[in-house]
């Protein structure tokens, strides 16, 4: 289950930052945030990947154990094991990244709901500082009292809780602060909704939805073990893993469900995107072909026509049967111009349409059209 969920989440992580770096239209300050968000989960997963995979029986790298003849895994004590050491650093690091900016995500989508007047460009930037850098303030003294007092294994073990807790303190702050933002939001979203005239039953339907929204965002599963002590028994430590691992390994699935495909701005992208594919292959939705062109004959003369009816890729000049000189036009182009090249042609056309006959002063139709076979692939 652990390797399913981070992998699953790994995929759709991935999948969604490409979309959200990919369409330029869905750049903006907000999403910088999802962005970012989605790279501490990507981190976050491929250290835990990493972590799995490497270590043997999660003592250590190869390199830093032996094979008994028991068959049992043991430490090497002699040596520096620099490497499986920095490798639990920077574990621990994109950790604390990640629920530092699962906080703030949370506090940002707080300041929107909450603070009438929010300036995005100054905010986002020390968002972003933020999010990066607070879990240095705990990760560097951490490693600077294991090297010192509990220089012991890959520091992947704990024998003085206490040294931990310089380093767990930010995360557990950043779950109750989570919670809190978590529980205000739900107050101003029931608040909105007693606001409107609505009824009961959708008002709560409404309310139901945005909670369930917000509990993998905010990462409020978080709060049900967190006050669990240690010394517990094994059948609540073991139901507190799987929980724990569940929740978290699918979390960032979660989260890129929430951003990014099911965001109707990033759906609307995608379908112009497909569309502009199919189009420029010359196929329309119901994949038939889109390509059409349209030939105007514009009488300099007197009895001149406009009629649409010629595949000719260029302009051209011919002389019509009564000897009056006429223009070919074409308008081979693909349907997502070609909408807007009928209608730029359609409207000048029909501005000159009614022409006054110099001999006659009579009014005169010049244009014609038919768009049906043009607008067929719509």
């Amino acid at each position: 289950m652990f390797n399913i969920g981070y992998g699953v989440s790994l995929v759709s992580l991935v999948l969604a930052t490409f979309i959200m770096l990919f369409f330029r239209r869905l750049r903006c300050q907000r999403t910088t945030i999802h962005v970012n968000l989605f790279t501490s989960f990507i981190l976050r997963a491929t250290m835990s990947f990493l972590k799995e995979n490497l270590l043997v029986e999660g003592v250590g790298f190869p390199a830093d154990v032996i094979r008994t003849d028991t068959g049992g895994v043991k430490f090497i004590e002699e040596g520096s094991h620099w490497e499986c050491k920095l490798f639990f650093c920077l574990f621990y690091y994109f950790l604390g990244a990640n629920y530092m900016w699962i906080f703030v995500e949370g506090l940002y989508l707080h300041m929107l709901v909450t603070v009438a007047v929010f300036s995005e460009k100054s905010g986002i930037k020390w968002l972003v500082i933020f999010g990066w850098t607070s879990s240095i303030a705990f990760v560097v003294p951490w490693a600077i009292v294991r090297a010192t007092l509990e220089n012991v294994y890959c520091w992947n073990t704990h024998p003085t809780p206490g040294y931990f807790w310089i380093m767990r303190g930010q995360i557990v702050a950043s779950v109750v602060l989570n919670f809190a933002i978590f529980i205000n939001i739900i107050r101003v979203l029931f608040t909105k909704l007693n606001a409107f005239n609505a009824r009961e039953t959708k008002k709560f339907r409404k309310l139901a939805k945005s909670t369930l929204v917000l509990i993998p965002l905010f990462g409020v599963h978080y709060v049900v073990f967190i006050g669990l002590p240690d010394n517990v028994s094994d059948t609540a430590l073991l139901v507190k893993l799987y929980f724990e691992m569940g929740f978290n390994s699918f979390q960032g699935f979660f989260v890129s469900l929430i951003f990014c495909f099911f965001n109707g701005e990033v759906q609307a992208e995608i379908r112009k995107k497909w569309m502009r594919f199919r189009l420029s292959r010359g196929k329309g939705l119901n994949g038939r072909s889109t390509r059409d062109t349209m030939t105007s004959f514009v009488s300099r003369g007197r009895g001149g026509s406009l009629v649409s009816n010629s595949n000719s890729a260029d302009s051209k000049d011919h002389v019509h049967s009564n000897g009056d000189c006429v223009r070919e036009v074409s308008c081979d182009q693909p349907l997502v111009d070609e909408q807007n090249y009928i209608l730029q042609k359609y409207k000048s056309c029909t501005k000159n349409g009614h022409s006054k006959n110099n001999n006659r002063g009579e009014s005169q139709p010049m244009v014609s059209f038919d768009l049906r076979n043009t607008t067929e692939g719509l």
